[in-house]
């Protein structure tokens, strides 16, 4: 099975990292991260909601992350990242 390729869109790593070190438990959001990162590798097209053709967002406590699908490329956008 090929995986998904995952890029970080520089204001979803801006995102990221005021919510991290904002966090009071920053090992949770760390782990979090890592588990939807590994979940979009593997199929971002099922994960979370859509939000159009090829957007989508997932929550998982303590974020939510907004991506993006490229199909025929097998890469994943990640847009931004909110509290949960």
């Amino acid at each position: 099975m090929n995986q998904w390729n995952v890029k970080w869109k520089r204001q979803a790593l801006r995102d990221l990292t005021s919510i991290w070190n904002d966090a009071s438990d920053r090992a949770l959001v760390t782990q979090v991260v890592h588990h939807l990162e590994e979940s979009l590798k593997r199929s971002p097209q099922i994960l979370g909601e859509s939000r159009g053709a090829l957007r989508r967002i997932v929550f998982e406590s303590p974020i939510s992350l907004l991506f993006e699908l490229v199909p025929d490329d097998r890469k994943v956008y990640v847009l931004r990242v909110g509290r949960f």
